[in-house]
């Protein structure tokens, strides 16, 4: 009797124990469930960058031949909890620059869904930089030039990729030693001082006539400017073709 008494007290602490241990594996199997969830929708959203980048990377090389690239692509949200898509995804860039750009992610699936990841670009490439430092003003020579890799992506337009495109030119403003080598740092040199004798050439009837004449402005390379013939002392525009040298076309 005493026993039984003793087992009957101690029954309705068993049945909480269970409840209790119940508990323990219902919530020890929901966070094992949470997890296996969350770490396929880190794996899913990986595969998603991943393509995104491929996508872009062939683009990028279309347009931008000899050229480096660094893509950094901005994570996906890791609060959105994409469906893995049943159909295989659309990537489209609706806004790309040499510096940045947009892709958007679709799926047409049977839960479809749309994205937009952003990404930042660098286009690394090798270019003209000075070898030296070069003076506002001064006359660029070869030797004062070479060539250095450089990211371009803020203006892949204003660089020079051949060191002849720079030599010859003068400075426009001070250019540091290793300094990347712009299209705005520079301007053609003169070919043609004012004052100068040069020769003036003209064509008349398929024939080539030179007389000398007197320059009467500065001339660059494809600039008319103001000449006088001085054996007629005729003033005339003429095109400087070359140093000393201009010509009535």
């Amino acid at each position: 009797m005493l026993r039984t008494k003793k087992s009957s007290r101690n029954t309705p602490g068993c049945f909480l124990n269970i409840v209790h241990d119940l508990k323990l594996a219902l919530l020890f199997a929901a966070g094992l469930l949470m997890t296996d969830l969350a770490q396929a929708n880190d794996a899913y959203r990986s595969e998603i960058e991943r393509q995104i980048r491929a996508a872009a990377f062939e683009l990028l090389t279309g347009q931008h031949a000899d050229t480096e690239i660094d893509l950094s692509l901005n994570p996906i949200n890791p609060a959105l909890a994409l469906t893995p898509c049943s159909n295989p995804l659309d990537i489209r860039f609706p806004y790309t620059s040499s510096q940045r750009l947009t892709a958007r992610v679709s799926c047409a699936g049977s839960k479809p869904w749309s994205i937009f990841v952003t990404a930042r670009v660098s286009l690394w490439k090798q270019i003209v930089i000075a070898a030296e430092p070069i003076s506002r003003g001064a006359l660029i020579g070869v030797q004062q030039l070479t060539l250095g890799r450089a990211d371009t992506s803020r203006s892949a337009d204003e660089y020079f990729s051949r060191v002849d495109q720079v030599a010859g030119q003068r400075a426009k403003r001070t250019i540091g030693s290793q300094q990347a080598v712009m299209i705005r740092d520079l301007e053609p040199a003169l070919l043609v001082s004012r004052g100068e004798q040069v020769v003036l050439e003209a064509n008349r009837g398929g024939v080539q006539i030179r007389v000398k004449a007197l320059a009467l402005q500065d001339g660059r390379k494809g600039e008319q400017i103001r000449v006088q013939n001085l054996q007629s002392k005729r003033e005339v525009y003429a095109e400087v073709v070359d140093s000393g040298r201009v010509q009535i076309k």
